[in-house]
Order: C-alpha cells, then structure tokens, then sequence
C-alpha cells in the first residue's frame, strides 16, 4: 500500500473543511428556525389570540397539533423501510413460558 500524495491529502482536507462548514451553517440555520418557531408558538400566536399568560392547555394542543401532523404524514405514500425496533427481538418471556411448560411436560 502507498502512501497519498501531498496533493490527494491536501484534496481530502479541503473536501473535509467544506463538507464541515456546510453542516455548521446547516445546524446554525436549523437552531435559527427552531428560536423563530419557539418564539412564534409561545409570544407571538398567544399575543394575536389576546392571551395574556400562557394557561395549562396550551402546550398540550400543541402536542395534539404535532400529533396530528405525525398521525398525517404517515398516510402518505411510500415506505420508509422497518421500524426503529424491529431489529430488537422481545422474546424472553416467551422464551421463559416455553421453557417452563417443556418443564411441567417432563
């Protein structure tokens, strides 16, 4: 195996630098978004429907909006492939149950 070049290492630093700078200003436009959405739901929304303090029921009609529009997007079309558990396998009580009535059999 060889060693790189000055100039294919110095092509990989520089690819690794922009590519680093991307999702800096990526991530500082994604937290920018989410301050002017916080600031949007919990100031300026309440304020426009004349509520002075924020009451109780506030935060949970805006989890049942977020909710909803979970609950909405999962009717679209297309599939995102297997669910987040199901690589994870849950059978140790059936596993229990089954050795413990091979028990009682014997």
């Amino acid at each position: 195996m060889s060693t790189p070049s000055q100039t294919q290492v110095m092509r990989l630093l520089g690819g690794s630098a922009l590519v680093g700078v991307v999702a800096g200003i990526a991530a500082s436009l994604m937290l920018w978004v989410i301050e002017q959405g916080t600031e949007l739901f919990y100031v300026h929304l309440p304020s426009v429907l004349g509520v002075v303090a924020l009451p109780w029921w506030w935060a949970a009609c805006l989890l049942l909006v977020g909710a909803g529009l979970v609950a909405l997007t999962k009717k679209f079309p297309g599939a995102t492939g297997p669910g987040p558990l199901s690589g994870f396998h849950f059978d140790l009580w059936h596993g229990a149950w089954a050795r413990s009535a091979a028990h009682r059999v014997r």
